[in-house]
């Protein structure tokens, strides 16, 4: 029910052989008690395009460094790999792109139980390991505008209509079991019993795969103007 903006500082270099190197930065007010905004993540990634007669395509990698310690505020993931290819001279001109990403996080769980007839409350650490494999395809066309705002200058517009399906693979690994009162008053009783009791009763499955389903279809625009060397891009 709330909304927040962010500030997302990216610098770019492309060589004319294709290589290139992107920095982005994330910024934004991590929760209600933050004076200022905070820059809470940072993306390297470099990458290689091939620009052709009859179609573009290109492969980047990024890796994700995360500046705060809480990892609520920064994505779960620590390498990604992206590689898409788009033919150019067709009037509709289909899109192919194929992303794998893989990285961690810990989750704590406080779990209420009932023991001997006393209300406690478990501590459940674990850590999750993550991979995510996406496949997207769509479709595109281009509406180019010459001279528009000034001579020479050339104004493009790109809808695209894209389809995302995903499979995604889930490790959980238990790291550790609390709890935060005494289970229960008796100081002769073994505390460790009880709690190889609560361990029981988790019935955690280690690993999840699950099925290679269709995601989310998505719509996107993108407006483009080039003069010379500049470019202003609104999508």
């Amino acid at each position: 029910s709330t909304g927040q903006s962010a500030f997302l500082p990216s610098l770019s270099y492309f060589h004319k052989t294709g290589l290139g190197i992107t920095a982005t930065g994330f910024v934004r007010k991590l929760d209600a008690l933050d004076k200022g905004p905070s820059f809470y993540q940072l993306a390297i990634s470099p990458s290689y395009d091939y620009i052709g007669e009859k179609f573009i395509a290109g492969v980047s990698y990024t890796n994700y460094v995360k500046t705060v310690s809480n990892e609520d505020f920064s994505t779960p993931f620590t390498h990604e790999v992206y590689a898409y290819a788009q033919l150019r001279k067709s009037i509709i001109r289909p899109f192919l792109a194929l992303g794998w990403a893989s990285g961690s996080y810990q989750d704590i769980s406080l779990i209420p139980l009932k023991i001997r007839g006393d209300n406690i409350l478990i501590i459940d650490t674990s850590k999750v390991e993550l991979n995510d494999f996406s496949t997207t395809v769509g479709v595109s066309h281009t509406f180019s505008f010459q001279n528009v705002i000034t001579k020479q200058d050339l104004l493009t517009f790109v809808p695209s209509l894209n389809l995302i399906a995903e499979l995604q693979n889930y490790k959980t690994s238990p790291q550790s079991l609390g709890v935060l009162r005494d289970l229960d008053e008796d100081e002769d009783d073994d505390d460790e019993i009880d709690i190889e009791r609560v361990r029981k009763r988790f019935n955690l499955n280690p690993k999840t795969l699950s099925k290679f389903s269709l995601q989310t279809l998505a719509f996107s625009a993108n407006l483009n103007w080039y003069k010379s060397s500049y470019s202003l891009s609104l999508g």
